[in-house]
């Protein structure tokens, strides 16, 4: 019950130190046991309220018990205003001092409420000493001057000489209180009565007289010595206090809070109204009955487990699921404060409970609607990154993908212009700025990024301020824009060529009419026999150039596609060996001639004819870019163009196609030309050697046939051109048409070689749909210091033939002094009977041709990882 009690327990012995506490003493305070056990209890009250203490307990044995306000001084340095009341006893023969200390923080807080009449009154009373008089016969003889002060005493004569009676409200008082003082006279006996009493205004006031009889044997002279204290504001505190149980009841039971007490075996003891209305019964149905009963399978285990901590963690908090008495379940914040007897046992536990259903329920709706943003932010198809204090503070997996890192800590904490171009910073801090000024400004724009690896690339900022933790940030969406850029150029491009295309056969069309004026006229003119010979020879001449004038015509109606064909199913294979007749006769000897021909070619529908102008047109390009003699290598081969390969390539659509081969090892083509070379009339020849129509030609047939054309090539490296035929399907197609099925996979490790961002983005993409482990690399330089760190996981190196710096041929015979039995895959959009040839002697383990193809691709990384 001791320790149970809301103040401070305290026994002092004689000379002035606790030998006995309770445990919230130690809580107060903040001092263990045995600190407590070694300090006197002046130790614990601060400096200013010593000599109170002082003075009191110097008086404590001629008043049997003092009550005073000091403020408790706690270890951590804090003072808490307190209330001490103290009675001498006499414990094992010897005198103590027993008493209780309340915290009074409250009350005194409310006091500072009062009126200032109020709060003076209280303070004249707290300070006020104890009043003394004497008296001989019931006569007023003396007083001190606490006592004229409490009766409100002006002057001596006003109370010395004067009966005691004028003390006392009423002739019935007084004769009661005398009664009881005066019916034992022994020397040195204290008697002591409550009694109602009045001062020199009349106004009434409780108090306490104590007397003692100084000469009880001469009645005649019968004397007394008085000790009158005011004890009104002790009946006030009494009266406050009755009143602050009352409300403190009235508070447990109207509290918004659970409130039980619990025993050691977990018997609830009591419990408050709130309880009862969480749970849907009465109080008197919860008490008696165990805790376990009330809470879900669960809930018990955790209770269990909280039992087993009450000795090692007096007060703990967890969460419960209570049954309700109309089966259903509501959850709870407890919070559990041991008990312990004055002898140190457990007695149970005092536990509140706070009913936080709504807010597991608002939890769960905000786990839900989290997890939802985070999977459509983390699975977004563009990067999403928050910028604050110049920072990155939050990146996506997108995002993580578009600087080329390994994982979003590589970003977030870097500063924002880390990857942005130099020459682009200042306009994206300026952007970011303004932003964050509310200043308006586009929706988005675009800037020149730089990913992790130092590759530049184009990039398109959304950005938007918003709220978020801390200053203010920026939500940005991030996209890389480079593919999208190139795919945009090849649309002009296509779109180039339409327009040239229609312009070149409007004005083809216009200019055959007028050549064949010319023609038919110079024809006429030929066949008057008195025209001279002279004048015919000039004719003649007029009509040869005429005649050229509609050869170049027909050139240009076939690369405006508006030539007639008579397309037939034809075989290609057939048709390049007929052509390597006229070849044989045309092409230089110093020039090797090479066929590589797929056996079981797909027939196409197309027009013999246009493919010899194809071939020949090529052919004699490639002629002409060796001067010096080289290999001129013509391939065939099936080929199926999947979604992948399509995305890149705007005018592919995918299907099966024959793939028809030209390669040279010439002298090739710079980037710059390469843009040009399928446009009329564009030519690198000087003059005389050559129209410009040959390449726009082959575009236009290729066009006219439903096929496209790509060319590859490096300045000293040779060029290849790769023209697809739409084949023809002999057996009748069913109306949902069959999947081509993917080669198998596999989980070994592949290092990816490759200069062009997005061969490597799609080989990548290609190789993990496939279960392999991809690591890139940019260069060759980059590549070798991947595979001496890393040479026992990887399996498989897929080698770009082409790239600056250190070329593929080089970059593989640097793998093969590192590792012997090295497997690598040579990639390029030359033929692998051209310049790859060479890296094939070398020690290459396979071919592969770009774009890549997936079934290709996975077909042959299979068989050299199989071999």
């Amino acid at each position: 019950v001791i320790d149970s009690l809301p103040g401070v327990f305290y026994l002092i012995n004689a000379k002035g130190k606790i030998f006995r506490w309770n445990t919230n003493a130690e809580m107060v305070t903040g001092y263990s046991g045995p600190e407590i056990s070694s300090m006197r209890a002046i130790d614990f009250i601060v400096d200013a309220d010593k000599n109170i203490l002082t003075e009191e307990f110097s008086q404590i044995s001629k008043k049997g018990e003092i009550g005073i306000e000091a403020h408790y001084r706690t270890k951590a340095g804090g003072a808490i205003p307190y209330y001490f009341t103290g009675r001498m006893v006499e414990i094992d023969q010897s005198k103590c001092v027993v008493g209780v200390g309340i915290d009074i923080s409250d009350r005194l807080r409310a006091e500072k409420a009062l009126e200032e009449n109020e709060r003076l009154l209280k303070t004249i009373l707290a300070a006020s000493p104890v009043g003394i008089h004497l008296a001989e016969k019931r006569q007023i003889k003396w007083a001190n001057d606490a006592w004229v002060q409490m009766f409100g005493f002006e002057q001596e004569l006003e109370y010395v000489g004067q009966s005691a009676r004028i003390l006392y409200q009423s002739d019935d008082e007084f004769e009661r209180v005398g009664q009881v003082l005066y019916q034992d006279l022994e020397p040195g006996k204290i008697t002591e009565i409550d009694a109602k009493l009045k001062r020199k205004d009349g106004s009434n006031f409780d108090g306490v007289i104590r007397i003692t009889h100084l000469n009880p044997s001469e009645p005649e002279n019968h004397t007394i010595v008085a000790v009158v204290t005011d004890i009104s504001r002790r009946i006030r505190n009494e009266q406050a206090l009755r009143e602050s149980e009352e409300r403190y009841r009235n508070l447990i039971d109207t509290m918004t809070e659970g409130l039980a007490l619990i025993d050691e075996n977990g018997i609830i003891e009591y419990v408050n109204k709130r309880s009862a209305e969480m749970l849907g019964y009465r109080e008197d149905e919860l008490i008696g009955h165990s805790v376990d009963e009330f809470l879900t399978k669960s809930s018990v285990k955790t209770v269990i487990e909280q039992r087993s901590l009450r000795k090692s963690v007096p007060t703990r908090s967890y969460e419960l699921e209570w049954v309700r008495k109309d089966g259903k379940s509501i959850h709870t914040l407890v919070t559990s404060r041991s008990i312990w007897d004055a002898d140190g046992a457990l007695k149970g536990s005092l536990a509140t409970a706070t009913d936080i259903t709504e807010r597991k329920q608002y939890e769960k709706r905000l786990q839900d609607s989290e997890k939802k943003m985070r999977l459509l932010i983390e699975q977004a198809p563009i990067g999403v990154g928050i910028f604050q204090d110049g920072k990155y503070a939050y990146a996506n997996p997108e995002l993580v993908t578009v600087f080329n890192c390994q994982d979003a800590d590589e970003i977030i904490g870097r500063p924002l212009p880390q990857f942005v171009a130099p020459g682009h910073q200042r306009l994206f801090v300026e952007r970011c700025k303004r932003n964050l000024a509310g200043k308006p400004t586009r929706p988005s724009y675009q800037v020149e990024g730089v990913k992790k690896t130092g590759e530049l690339f184009d990039m398109v900022l959304w950005p938007k301020k918003i709220d978020y933790e801390g200053s203010p940030p920026i939500l940005a969406f991030v996209m890389d824009v480079t593919e999208t850029k190139k795919l945009r150029a090849q649309l002009m491009q296509a779109q180039k060529m339409e327009a040239v295309g229609t312009l070149a056969g409007g004005i083809a069309h216009d200019f055959n009419n007028l050549l064949q004026v010319v023609i038919g006229y110079s024809e006429i003119m030929l066949l008057d026999k008195t025209l001279s010979d002279k004048l015919k020879q000039k004719v003649r001449s007029i009509n040869k150039v005429a005649s050229n004038g509609a050869d170049l015509v027909r050139r240009l109606l076939t690369f405006s596609r508006k030539t007639e064909t008579k397309p037939k199913p034809l075989d290609l294979n057939y048709e390049i060996n007929q052509i390597q007749k006229l070849l044989d006769r045309t092409i230089p000897k110093m020039i090797e001639i090479e066929q590589n021909l797929s056996d079981n070619l797909n027939p196409i529908n197309a027009d013999a004819s246009q493919m010899e102008q194809i071939i020949m047109n090529l052919a004699v390009n490639a002629r002409d870019a060796m001067p010096d003699g080289g290999k001129l290598i013509i391939e065939t081969d099936n080929v199926t163009l999947d979604a992948t390969h399509c995305a890149t390539h705007i005018e592919a659509k995918p299907g099966l196609y024959v793939l028809l081969t030209v390669s040279d090892t010439g002298h090739g083509i710079n980037k710059k030309t390469l843009e040009h070379i399928f446009e009329p009339f564009f030519t690198t020849k000087g003059p005389g050697q050559g129209t410009g129509l040959g390449l726009a030609m082959v575009y236009g047939i290729v066009k006219q046939h439903g096929g496209y054309t790509t060319c590859y090539s490096e300045p000293g490296v040779g060029t290849t051109f790769k023209i697809y035929f739409p084949a023809m399907i002999s057996q009748v197609i069913s109306e949902k048409p069959e999947e081509i099925e993917t080669p198998k996979g596999g989980t070994e490790t592949i290092l990816l070689v490759d200069d062009e961002e997005t061969i490597r983005d799609v080989g990548r993409d290609l190789l993990e749909s496939a279960g392999y482990q991809v690591i890139t690399a940019r260069t060759g330089q980059e590549a070798l210091e991947i595979y001496r760190a890393k040479s026992d996981s990887i399996a498989l190196v897929i080698l770009d033939l082409i790239m600056p710096e250190m070329g593929g041929k080089e970059c593989l015979e640097e793998l093969l002094k590192i590792d012997p039995v090295v497997k690598t895959l040579i990639c390029s959009g030359l033929s692998p009977n051209g310049a790859a040839k060479a890296a094939l002697k070398t020690g290459a383990k396979g071919f592969i041709g770009k774009p890549y193809n997936s079934a290709e691709m996975l077909s042959g990384i299979r068989k050299i990882l199989d071999r």
